[in-house]
């Protein structure tokens, strides 16, 4: 029966369905939908008030998906976001088309499998007003690309992979540096906009939930970086961009009442001492962090509401000088799609402890 059951589901869904505790996230909800057309969406507004210095609300991004079935072999998912109020930006547009039981063809602008809060980053799925930092330089949350490969669900093992040709990162802007030991790689997403992809890359996700209450992931990446200088000397290799190898592991368990999670990613950056002397970059060779973060429901059974406590701690570091982050708080859900939340984050290096106050609201329907 069991078998049926997950069989059933994986044939549009994704690995998020190994356990019932873990919420798909938007695009694979609509991936799931019965009708034909569908549409969803999430938004968030944040304040940040550092103890020393001003502080700012932003209207950070409001999104809309639309899905819209052809059969029950075809979908196509898009997403819109509107960034700072102001900013437009295409977050996904990819089909999905089964060739059979367990195995879908995914193509188009999608998400990199890497890390838990790249491809589940709707405000109702993390504690905290901010991602987590690792996830902001390392994993450069939303990291997304233009990609081409497969996805599916092996219900026996109850394992679901994820495997995708991709276009790499852009490291030069043929003026400066985009990796930088301050913001990592952040700055190197080409976001599906006129993308350099002279060498292409290879990105693979396994998650594995055969333990009760519990989902395992393992991601791994492997590309050469796009340079406009590279292209100009019709593909030889410049070092204005690295080999960059990214791999990934993380854990979620979630219980009524208690949830923990933890990820690690290191990444190595080949090449990395010729880029930086060509383009200046303070970026490390090699790069990554780790995160544990637990959280508990405070409030009684009887309440509409819940209020979870969670307290996460994470080192990270993408230049000389690393980074540890504590960050305590609050996150109130009204209801399961509108939750407040409330943060103090202590920020230390070797040199300085910085301490800000992180608040806002968000909402997923």
């Amino acid at each position: 029966m069991r078998f049926r059951l997950l069989a059933s589901l994986c044939l549009l869904s994704t690995a998020t369905l190994l356990q019932a505790q873990f919420q798909p996230n938007t695009a694979n909800q609509l991936l799931q939908a019965s009708g034909t057309l569908s549409i969803r969406g999430y938004g968030e507004c944040i304040g940040n008030q550092p103890l020393a210095g001003q502080g700012t609300w932003d209207a950070r991004r409001f999104v809309l998906f639309t899905g819209y079935k052809y059969d029950a072999h075809t979908a196509v998912v898009t997403e819109i976001e509107v960034e700072h109020a102001t900013e437009i930006y295409l977050e996904q547009a990819f089909f999905q088309h089964r060739l059979r039981p367990g195995v879908n063809l995914r193509a188009g602008l999608m998400l990199i499998p890497m890390g838990i809060a790249n491809e589940y980053h709707e405000p109702t799925t993390f504690h905290g007003a901010e991602r987590p930092y690792l996830d902001h330089v390392v994993v450069p949350s939303t990291w997304r690309e233009l990609a081409a490969g497969f996805q599916g669900f092996l219900p026996r093992q109850t394992l679901g992979y994820q495997l995708y040709a991709v276009n790499g990162l852009r490291s030069f802007d043929g003026e400066k540096a985009l990796f930088s030991g301050d913001k990592g790689l952040r700055g190197g997403r080409q976001k599906g906009r006129q993308s350099l992809a002279a060498h292409p890359g290879m990105v693979g996700k396994l998650e594995w939930g055969g333990l009760k209450n519990t989902l395992v992931s393992a991601s791994y990446y492997a590309g050469q970086t796009e340079s406009p200088i590279e292209n100009a000397k019709s593909g030889l290799i410049d070092s204005t961009t690295v080999f960059l190898q990214m791999s990934s592991l993380d854990l979620r368990w979630a219980m009524k009442h208690v949830q923990f999670r933890a990820q690690g990613t290191l990444v190595h950056l080949k090449g990395a001492e010729a880029y930086r002397v060509r383009t200046g970059s303070t970026i490390a060779t090699w790069i990554g962090g780790a995160y544990a973060e637990g959280a508990v429901q405070v409030l009684p059974e009887r309440s509409p509401y819940s209020c979870w406590a969670f307290s996460r701690y994470s080192f990270v570091q993408t230049g000389a000088e690393p980074i540890q982050l504590w960050t305590q708080g609050l996150s109130f859900f009204l209801n399961s799609g509108v939750v407040l939340k409330l943060d103090a984050q202590q920020r230390r290096t070797s040199s300085a402890v910085e301490w800000t106050v992180n608040s806002g609201f968000g909402f997923w329907f």
